[in-house]
């Protein structure tokens, strides 16, 4: 095909026409310069509300570190944990724990920090009935404190990399550009 039938038959098909659309033949520019500048806003529009939803997102997860939304009193207590120390030193030191308890001959070295947070899960174990087996703390400070520690990762990520800065930033450069 050559480009004078290509552009005669793009033409032909196109469905904003005056009869189609119900206007005069000299309004069309205009119509469709009325279109593309409507996208045009669109855009922006969800470029802002994606801002906005995600700094809404950080404020929700920021609500979640209140240890009275959680009825369970060990969810309160492993996300109390997870708060003092961060999840890398608590797995390293539930590790550790682990591999003590599966194994009692084996020497393992627990550095202070591990022997503190050792402490504060014999405490929690003991408050919750529980005796600590490698059993329990696979359920209870491994497999249990996952969804608890994603929320607390995602909170220090956030604190880290100042993303909560950032959007504030942009919102209040945008509310003074308008």
């Amino acid at each position: 095909m050559t480009s004078g039938k290509i552009l005669g038959e793009r033409q032909r098909l196109n469905p904003l026409t005056p009869e189609n659309l119900g206007l005069p033949q000299e309004q069309i520019p205009e119509f469709i310069n009325l279109l593309q500048q409507e996208v045009q806003s669109l855009v922006i529009g969800n470029i802002e509300t994606i801002d906005v939803k995600l700094a809404n997102i950080i404020e929700n997860l920021h609500s979640l570190e209140d240890p009275d939304l959680y009825p369970d009193n060990l969810d309160k207590q492993r996300l109390g944990l997870l708060l003092n120390w961060g999840n890398k030193k608590i797995g390293a030191a539930v590790a550790k724990m682990y591999q003590k308890a599966a194994n009692p001959e084996r020497q393992i070295q627990f550095s202070e920090d591990d022997l503190s947070i050792q402490q504060e899960i014999l405490k929690i174990a003991q408050e919750s009935g529980f005796a600590v087996t490698p059993q329990i703390l696979k359920q209870h400070f491994q497999d249990g404190i996952r969804p608890l520690s994603t929320v607390v990762n995602l909170l220090t990520f956030v604190r880290e990399t100042g993303v909560k800065h950032e959007f504030r930033f942009n919102q209040m450069s945008k509310l003074v550009a308008f």
